[in-house]
């Protein structure tokens, strides 16, 4: 099981679950960003993280060319290791850069999961009689932590 941060703009979940726009973040190693991260960011509209990249990139490759082609290697292979288990927290980053709030932390197997918990909780929790999609135990233990925006 994953664990998803939830993040809606303007921090409002049910305005935000209405027209579509919540968005659904894992945590855990983004294997795009390891992998291709020039294509990773641009699909995910990290226009800062991909400029930054591209610079530490270019760093990295004159350290190469000028005092250790070894040395810039293992930077190289370094920064994308770091850069891969960085990059869902870059996404945070970015959309808490863009006015998105946290509202809610779901435990699903993948985002197609997540949404129907998130809803189903976000459901309950405004219309009681509509019965949580999630775990009696993760919504204890998320709301003893106080970050979820729609505890049970």
């Amino acid at each position: 099981m994953t664990v998803f941060t939830v993040h809606a703009p303007g921090g409002d979940a049910l305005a935000a679950a209405r027209n579509d726009r919540l968005s659904f973040v894992p945590e855990k190693i983004s294997w795009g960003a390891l992998v291709v991260p020039i294509l990773w960011a641009p699909r995910h509209r990290l226009w800062l993280v991909l400029t930054a990249w591209l610079a530490a990139t270019v760093a990295i490759e004159i350290v190469a060319l000028k005092v250790d082609a070894r040395l810039g290697a293992i930077l190289s292979l370094a920064f994308a290791v770091w850069f891969g288990l960085a990059g869902n927290d870059f996404r945070r980053w970015t959309l808490t850069r863009r006015g998105h709030g946290l509202v809610g932390v779901v435990e699903a197997r993948d985002e197609d999961e997540a949404a129907a918990r998130f809803l189903g909780r976000l459901a309950a929790k405004t219309n009681p009689g509509v019965a949580s999609t999630s775990s009696p135990e993760f919504d204890s233990a998320v709301a003893r932590s106080g970050v979820i925006g729609v505890s049970p």
